[in-house]
């Protein structure tokens, strides 16, 4: 009789799997139970549904940055801009010229882009505060703009991050939309002997073949670390979203602060940058006004905040090989193995269901990120 569950390793960089408290290796387990549902495609399936007990760990949403884009009537320097915005932002704010020179080399100018890091509700009054100063010739557009769901395990355990973080990269989704060949597809960045970055691919193949190809060879699926960022999406690309395991702050090239236990969490970030705010209707600042806003935050969580659970047909002669695969590399695995079988819109489609408890609470924490700016705004006005 097939196994009953699968296991997907935690593997840690420079260590490989990690051990649990009690000194076994630590691994996630899924259970394989028959799938209760109406859909065809799935019925009489095994839902791979992860052992993890989601009311360990609270869930919050946040905007982590966001960038603006404007042009002043008249000229000023970076530190005047970056000192007349700290009101809005508990962090300095970050300010360049258009062409992103930093300090002396930007020089006196009019056209300045701003980096707010955590923005208060109050941000919509920067158009204000920029044309008292100097003018605002134009609109103050959004350049760009990272919203983040923080996952917390409610006992501060490494353990308990550890094993969230390999969850949600084996179940999120990412929209093909933006997932072309390369540097879009999914990645592990993790740190190198020297405090450097270094990029590992999670599904290789040869480039006469491509990836599709030789996806369907476990060998050539290798597992995301625990202890690194799972990327989807390319760095300067419309959407990226990337998966990490938070521990530090305050990043500044190779150094960082590291946060206390009680603040060290699994994080899911989504970067927009031009065609991805453009999808949202997010072009001046005052889109993000909720009395006129076309997308909430809440919005994102269908296409943008998706994960989803595998189902498994024992009677398939490769299922085996499908169980293997999505212990390493999870549902996008399974996706680039089958894709070439079927015509799929996005990456979720197929033999997968919505993981609905965890995309509920993923929902509720973005909902109450849309309230919080409702009610900001609402009271600045």
């Amino acid at each position: 009789m097939p196994n009953s569950t699968i296991e997907a390793d935690v593997q840690l960089t420079h260590v490989g799997v990690a051990a649990a408290v009690d000194g076994t290796p630590l691994r996630l387990i899924y259970d394989l139970t028959p799938h209760g549902g109406s859909q065809g495609r799935v019925r009489g399936r095994l839902v791979a549904t992860p052992r993890l007990n989601l009311s360990d760990y609270k869930v919050s949403a946040c905007v982590d940055w966001i960038d603006l884009k404007f042009r002043t009537i008249d000229a000023s320097q970076n530190q005047h801009v970056s000192k007349k915005l700290q009101a809005f932002s508990p962090r300095t704010p970050f300010v360049t010229d258009w062409s992103r020179r930093e300090g002396a080399d930007a020089g006196t100018h009019k056209q300045f882009i701003v980096r707010l890091q955590e923005p208060g509700v109050d941000v919509l009054g920067i158009a204000d505060a920029i044309d008292k100063r100097w003018g605002l010739d134009g609109h103050v557009k959004i350049a760009g703009l990272e919203v983040s769901l923080d996952i917390f395990p409610k006992d501060g355990s490494d353990e308990k991050r550890w094993l969230m973080t390999t969850m949600l990269a084996r179940s999120y989704v990412p929209l093909t939309d933006f997932m072309g060949p390369g540097l879009d597809q999914m990645r592990c960045f993790t740190t190198g002997p020297r405090g450097e970055t270094v990029p590992n691919i999670m599904i290789r193949g040869g480039s006469g073949s491509g990836l599709d190809g030789l996806a369907g060879d476990p060998a050539n699926h290798h597992p995301p670390m625990a202890d690194g960022t799972t990327c989807f999406g390319a760095k300067g690309g419309p959407v990226m979203v990337s998966i990490q395991n938070k521990i530090s702050d305050r990043r500044m090239g190779r150094t960082a602060t590291s946060l206390p236990p009680e603040q060290r969490r699994t994080r899911v970030e989504v970067r927009l940058l031009g065609a991805g705010l453009e999808a949202l209707g997010l072009h001046v600042l005052g889109d993000l006004d909720p009395a006129h806003r076309v997308t909430n935050f809440a919005h994102l969580r269908p296409d943008i905040f998706s994960f989803r659970l595998p189902t498994f047909d024992p009677a398939d002669p490769r299922d085996g090989k499908r169980r293997e695969i999505f212990s390493k590399t999870g549902v996008y695995g399974l996706e680039r193995h089958e894709l070439p079988e079927r015509d799929a819109r996005r990456c979720g489609a197929g033999t997968t269901i919505a993981f609905s408890a965890l995309n509920d609470r993923l929902q509720q924490a973005l909902t109450r990120l849309d309230d919080r700016s409702r009610r900001g705004i609402t009271r600045a006005a």
